[in-house]
Order: structure tokens, then sequence, then C-alpha cells
């Protein structure tokens, strides 16, 4: 296994490409082995945005419904044989799974069994088990599970938004699909979408805690040697190229609200950007996010005197050959709130101090996060989903964001091409 240090940090992590090509990542965490506890994170490369790409055997680009990545995420814990949460519940374990725009990921956590708990996970995400019967009943648990979603005013203002923001990225329908497209999801469409994803050379597992490295890789490779994959066909996905242009600048929600509400997303062409790396772009866009939007920031005390709002929240998404910025506001004032951001935007700008402080708050926050085995995963986790790498100069990153960039990516930043889903609370 090769040793990855993270810099500035003191933490060493291992890394292997098995034989089948999986990417394994263990991160033992020698403080907390008294207690035992371990984190395994199992992923694919595979999401909510990939409906179109050509199946494994296969040389046509073929449309699968939407939400199928997350019908397959549930169907992975059918079995012939034990339920995957019976098996963990019996040591005390937890088990659950996430499927978001990017990936699908199973996710393990306890302190007792790990060699066992290991195997079962590489053993059943590795088991299909897809038939007509239970592919047509969890199309009624997933049905009513979106039916729930459509019941909630914040779900429906996003994807409203999300709908009338992006004309071609996938971003614009469900993670879950709707009605009509879970209805159109077949046991042959679930095997072509398991067979070109669900192999090693697609995916990764990320194991922390009370681990020893070497152990971790020999559970692995021994476990994965009883399958067979085929890794040798490279997976062609759609390519998407997103407009700059939103698809619909404004609309006014007709839902019963005890608040009035406020989306806003703002499309900018990442080409403008002078910054190459997505990594330290995605610093500086998420530090704009902290000091001139976050808890303690000059707008957001504003807001709060004026009580404009009772909540708020403003996030960057670097999505491929576009950057988006988004807002979410419970508001007082819908109009006075408008007024208020609109001219904000117009004069962004950070102080040199105020870099500097923020940058010594986010090192400590890396310094930290060593001491817990399952945040390291996770961080770990998402820099796989969103740079395909493991991130390790991240404090030297920091460290090196000075108020001359600052002041660049704050000049590029356009909010001219803005989406508004507004709800008006009339009691």
């Amino acid at each position: 296994m090769d040793k990855l240090e993270l810099k500035d940090v003191d933490k060493t992590i291992y890394k292997e490409v098995l034989d089948n090509g999986l990417l394994l990542i263990v991160i033992p965490n020698e403080k907390i082995s008294k207690k035992k506890n371990y984190y395994f994170n199992y992923g694919t490369y595979y999401g909510a945005l990939t409906n179109d790409f050509v199946p494994l055997g296969s040389s046509k680009m073929t449309k699968f419904p939407n939400g199928i990545a997350h019908f397959l995420e549930h169907k992975m814990f059918e079995s012939e044989d034990v339920s995957p949460f019976d098996f963990y519940a019996k040591s005390g374990s937890y088990v659950n799974a996430f499927t978001s725009y990017k990936a699908t990921c199973y996710v393990v956590t306890g302190n007792k069994k790990m060699k066992d708990n290991l195997e079962f996970l590489l053993t059943f995400v590795n088991t299909p088990y897809f038939t007509d019967d239970n592919v047509l009943k969890e199309q009624g648990i997933i049905i009513e599970e979106a039916a729930m979603n459509d019941d909630n005013p914040d779900y429906l203002i996003y994807r409203t938004l999300s709908r009338n923001l992006y004309k071609e990225l996938p971003y614009n329908t469900p993670i879950l699909g709707d009605a009509s497209s879970i209805k159109k999801i077949t046991k042959d469409d679930l095997y072509q979408c398991y067979n070109t994803f669900y192999r090693p050379n697609n995916m990764f597992l990320v194991v922390g805690g009370a681990v020893d490295p070497y152990e971790v890789s020999k559970i692995v490779n021994n476990t994965l040697d009883k399958f067979s994959f085929d890794n040798k066909k490279n997976i062609k996905r759609k390519e998407y190229k997103e407009p700059l242009k939103v698809v619909k600048s404004y609309e006014l929600l007709d839902i019963d609200v005890k608040v009035s509400k406020l989306a806003l997303g703002y499309k900018m062409a990442r080409n403008r950007f002078s910054i190459k790396s997505n990594v330290l772009l995605d610093l500086y866009l998420n530090m704009i996010a902290s000091l001139c939007f976050g808890s303690s920031s000059l707008f957001k005390e504003m807001i709060r005197e004026k009580k404009l709002v009772s909540r708020s929240g403003y996030y960057f998404q670097n999505l491929g050959n576009i950057i988006t910025f988004n807002v979410e506001v419970d508001s007082f004032n819908n109009k006075a709130y408008l007024e208020e951001l609109h001219k904000y935007l117009k004069s962004l700008d950070i102080l040199e101090e105020d870099l500097e402080r923020m940058k010594k708050v986010w090192i400590s926050s890396e310094v930290i996060k060593t001491d817990y085995a399952d945040s390291l995963v996770d961080t770990v986790v998402d820099d796989l989903i969103n740079y395909h790498e493991v991130v390790t100069n991240n404090v030297e990153l920091i460290k090196s964001m000075n108020i001359a960039t600052m002041r660049d990516v704050l000049k590029t930043l356009d909010f001219t091409n803005e989406m508004i889903v507004e709800v008006k609370c009339e009691k």
C-alpha cells in the first residue's frame, strides 16, 4: 500500500488500487483505538446525474428513467438470504446508504466484528437480487416517498428553482425521480445499471478508525477475489454543456406557508475564473460564502437588525462548465430583502484581516478533524466524489489564499443570470 501524508496535520493515510481496479483508502486513527470504532464507505461514481449512458455489453447510448440510481440503491438491500439490516443489527452496528447526483454510497459504522462486517458489506453490494415482484413492490414505496416530499414547501421551492435554473444538466430532475419515471423502472433496467456502474474500477472503499491498513487490505482482496468482474470497457456517459442563460427568471408558487419564502439561483461561466484548480477555486468560493454571508457577516447582521428574515442560507456549486450561487430564505418582507441582496451583491468585498482570521479558523478545523475518524472518512469521500482524488494538501492550499486572488475571484463573480422562486404568505 502507498502512504499519503496529509500535509501540516501529521496524519498518514494508506492507498491501494486493487488488481480489479477498486480504489481502497484506509485511515487508521490510533487516538481512538481503545474504543474500536470503525467506519466504512463503499461507493460508486454513479448518481442521479447519469441517466444517459452506454450500458455494459452495448454500443448504443441509452436513456434510463429518472430516479433509477436511487431506486437501485434501495434494491441493493434486497437479499435472497440475510437482510443487511438484520445482519448488522446483531452486532449493534449501523448500515445505511445514500444517493447524490454524483455518487451512491453504502456506509457501515460499528465497534465489534470489524472483519465480518466489512466482508458482509463487500458481499451484499456485489450480490444484486432483483425480481419483477420486488421491483413492483419498491415502486410503490418510492412513489410514496416522493409524494411525501411534495408536501414539503422547501423541497417544492428547491425543485422549482432547479427546474428553472438548469436546462441541460440533470440537476433539473429530482434524485428520486417522479411517479411517472419510477413506474417505468424494470428489473432489466436495474441489472443494466448495476452491471455498468457497480464495477471495481468505478468504485471506491474508504475505511477509517481503529483498523490496521494491511489487515483491511487482506480482507478486501480475499473477499472480492470470490467475485468475477468485467472491467475491460470504460464507461461512456452523456456529456452536458449547460447554457449560461437560466430557463426562466421568475416563478411565483401558490402553496400554503406560514412564512414567505424565496429561493434564488445565479449561473456564471467557470472559464471566467483565472484559477484552474477546482479544489482551490472551491476554497475561495466557500470563503466568500462564509465571510460575506455567514452567521457573523455584516450582511447577516443587517438583515437580522432590519427583521427581514428568520432563516437564510447561501452556497456556491462548481458544476462543470458553470458555477452557481444559491440563496434560500424564510422572509418577513420579500421585496425589501431582494432589494438589500441585490444592492449587496453589487459591492461584495472582503478585508484582508478577515480573510487571514478565517484562514486560521479553517486550519484549526482541519487539525481537529484528524481526531475524528468519521469526519476524515467523510472528507475523503467528498474529495473522491467531487475531484476523483484525495486532497492531501488542503491546509497548504488554505495557507496560500491571499487577498489579491480573493479580490480577483470577487470581481469575476457574475450575478446577472438570475432565477427567483417566490412564495408569499397571505396570513
